[in-house]
């Protein structure tokens, strides 16, 4: 059987991205072993603005800093209304560009079995049409498994 025990999630605060911490979790609960989910934001260091958090960019060591503590105040805070049961969710940020870079990277350093991601998340469909989205992105470069998840919510239509 294959062994998922760190289990990465990017978070970019989407509903696509949030399904995909919830289905991580549910995973891991079934799993047996030791399960670690890791929800992870990742900061572009090549905007003025950061699309995620709004914050306003200053000096790259001085702004890097600052845009990684408000952006991982932030991810806490949305960890906060998710209950994983036991100790099993950790919260990271880092600063990088692009994003799929960076989480396949993070997938190589930190030993990650699965990144789960949402399927679709904020960038903007311009960006998404010129460079692809990041999760394609991160199906070609990860070095290990990867699901993608879309928000069942988020993709109903009314009646």
């Amino acid at each position: 059987m294959l062994n998922y025990d760190r289990i990465l999630v990017p978070v970019d605060f989407s509903s696509d991205s949030m399904a995909a911490l919830e289905a991580a979790i549910a995973l891991a609960k079934k799993l047996a072993g030791q399960q670690t989910v890791i929800a992870l934001h990742v900061v572009d260091d090549g905007l003025p603005v950061s699309v995620s958090t709004g914050i306003v960019r200053k000096a790259r060591a001085e702004g890097n800093q600052a845009g990684q503590s408000h952006a991982l105040k932030k991810l806490e805070r949305a960890l906060a209304n998710i209950d994983p049961g036991e100790e099993i969710l950790e919260a990271d940020v880092v600063i990088h560009k692009p994003a799929s870079e960076a989480i396949c990277m993070y997938a190589v350093n930190k030993n990650i079995d699965l990144i789960v991601i949402g399927a679709q998340g904020k960038a903007g469909s311009l960006r998404r049409l010129v460079l692809g989205s990041t999760m394609a992105q991160v199906q070609k470069a990860a070095p290990c498994a990867v699901l993608s998840v879309k928000d069942p919510a988020a993709n109903q239509t009314e009646e």
